[in-house]
């Protein structure tokens, strides 16, 4: 353990001899002292404690913005791709980017649609929010995904390049 501060008796503040000259000065002089010395004890109790245990703050309170388009869609995608690969696990991802599973396999049709076969989006026409949600959006995206876009999504998911995660939607 390390040895605490060294004591002065005499404050040198003071004057010549460690009196003060005015009993103002004297009495500033002692609460100046007095400050000094709660204040190291604080130090040392705040060393001696914090030694062998790990304190941990509150977590930063950070708002999650809705997705609201298909852009919002594919730039989350994204993120949470380039977080699968680094951390090799989507559930860590997911925590990470504190996104429920669910939601991003809803809306998993959407960003595939965009990344494997953007040609095919005129197909599916685009998105209009006053008149439909983001999930009927999505279902339309999966619907207009044919077998050859399918393998080319699956072989995609092997080799990462994807989430591999499946659709919430049947056929």
């Amino acid at each position: 353990m390390k040895p605490g501060p060294r004591r002065v008796d005499g404050d040198s503040r003071a004057g010549v001899g460690g009196e003060a000259s005015d009993p103002e000065s004297a009495a500033s002089s002692f609460s100046g002292a007095s400050e000094e010395g709660s204040a190291s004890e604080r130090k040392r109790q705040k060393q001696k404690g914090s030694t062998g245990r790990r304190r941990f703050g509150k977590p930063k309170a950070r708002e999650r913005q809705r997705v609201k388009d298909a852009d919002g869609v594919l730039c989350r995608y994204k993120k949470i791709l380039g977080t699968f690969q680094k951390l090799k696990s989507m559930s860590r991802a997911f925590e990470h980017h504190r996104v429920d599973r669910n939601t991003v396999a809803l809306t998993t049709p959407i960003a595939e649609l965009l990344i494997v076969a953007p040609e095919k989006l005129a197909e599916v026409g685009e998105f209009d929010p006053s008149k439909e949600r983001l999930l009927e959006y999505s279902r339309r995206c999966f619907l207009a995904l044919d077998d050859e876009t399918l393998k080319k999504v699956q072989a995609l998911k092997k080799s990462k390049l994807l989430l591999p995660i499946t659709y919430r939607f049947k056929r």
